[in-house]
């Protein structure tokens, strides 16, 4: 399916003792990420130990350690978010996988953690400004959906509104010297997400304040 199996970069070399005749190994390994999307695939990983002694490699039998691994293709999507510049906005983000049609929920994840600090706020347009609203919410993932909020800007010292937009990008893995987020008052470093089994590049959604589902607000009839 284009992925290959190596050893993991988290995991310390392989290691373990002889006592008795008798082997206790551990080592840990992962998957890669294939170059373009894959259906659900269901992975088995098997074990089987050589030795080479005097140039002859002794075998042990192949043993399967897992009964089937679901694989599942992800990404993270972060939809377009839109309300009131008066009210706070809720903004989703959410753990997808490729069914071998299109991307679904991933409603199995509920282990991935989005640190707030690795999504950086940039390129504000309109009358918004950094800071002007602040992300709010946990980190953890429930059921492949973490719901965000963003402060309502409300109206900025100018006697205006402070409507405009916000482009959100959550640092899948590296963190560049320029990213930066507002968490509190003033703006601070965004971080590295640390989540890099999502692929590249990183998601970017778009928060905009001062436009509705529908243009009329209030409608009334006079006679």
């Amino acid at each position: 399916m284009g992925a290959s199996l190596s050893a993991s970069a988290a995991a310390t070399p392989v290691s373990g003792t002889w006592p008795n005749g008798s082997a206790s190994v551990i080592a840990k390994h992962k998957l890669s990420r294939p170059g373009s999307p894959v259906s659900p695939q269901s992975v088995i990983v098997s074990a089987q130990p050589q030795e080479i002694d005097n140039a002859v490699t002794i075998s042990s039998t192949q043993t399967a350690l897992t009964n089937g691994v679901p694989y599942r293709y992800g990404r993270l999507s972060v939809p377009p978010a839109h309300g009131s510049e008066l009210l706070p906005l809720s903004v989703p983000i959410e753990t997808q996988y490729w069914n071998g049609t299109a991307y679904v929920r991933s409603q199995a994840d509920s282990c991935t953690n989005i640190a707030l600090s690795s999504i950086v706020m940039k390129n504000y347009r309109g009358n918004l400004n950094a800071c002007e609203t602040q992300l709010t919410g946990g980190s953890a993932i429930n059921s492949g959906l973490l719901n965000l909020t963003l402060t309502a800007p409300k109206i900025g010292g100018d006697n205006k509104p402070n409507s405009g937009s916000v482009d959100l990008e959550v640092n899948l893995n590296g963190v560049d010297a320029a990213d930066r987020t507002c968490i509190g008052s003033s703006e601070s470093s965004a971080t590295n997400g640390a989540i890099p089994w999502f692929g590249t590049p990183d998601p970017i959604g778009r928060a905009t304040f001062g436009i509705y589902k529908a243009p009329i607000i209030y409608m009334r009839e006079n006679f």
